[in-house]
Formats: C-alpha cells, sequence, structure tokens
C-alpha cells in the first residue's frame, strides 16, 4: 500500500469527507484528490498535517519498500515482514 492510497484509506475510514479533510489539512479538495489518485507527490509539510489530522504517527503513512541493490533472501524477508507490519498498523487505525 502506497502513501496515497494509505491516506485514501484512513481518510474513508475515518468517515471524513474529502472536501472537510483537504480544508483542515491546508489544500484544495482537487489537489487532495490527486494526491489520493497518486496524480500528486504530497510534500512532507502535507504529510505532517494530514498524519497530526489522523491523528496518526507520520511513518504510517510510508511504505517500506524493498531495496534496488542485490539483497540476500534473509534481508529481503526483513523487508517484506516490515511492510507487512506497517499495513497491519494501518489497520489498526481504521478499525
Amino acid at each position: 500500500m502506497d502513501v496515497s492510497k494509505t491516506i485514501r484509506s484512513l481518510c474513508i475510514h475515518a468517515g471524513i469527507k474529502q472536501g472537510v479533510f483537504a480544508e483542515r489539512v491546508g489544500v484544495s479538495q482537487s489537489y487532495l484528490c490527486a494526491v489520493e489518485y497518486d496524480k500528486r507527490k504530497p510534500s512532507i509539510g502535507l504529510l505532517e498535517r494530514v498524519a497530526k489530522e489522523l491523528n496518526v504517527p507520520l511513518n504510517v503513512l510510508f511504505p517500506i519498500e524493498v531495496p534496488d541493490r542485490a539483497l540476500d533472501l534473509s534481508a529481503i524477508r526483513i523487508f517484506k515482514a516490515l511492510e507487512e507490519l506497517r499495513q497491519a498498523i494501518v489497520e489498526l487505525f481504521v478499525q
């Protein structure tokens, strides 16, 4: 789950309408929509406001990806496990 999908998922589960949420974090609804559908990349400042408004730690918004460089199988498994854990944390916030 990438940043845009995480934001959209958290907002939906929090029951916050897109226009209201956009106003709360200081952007237009069209800009927030573009972020949520991965058409625009949010600034770190916006991500900080999003995390604060949703009452989640900032790092929960970021996916954990396996680096492009060659890794041994155990390292790849660790990265994948960390991403699964991050997704589980997101699920805790949307319940």
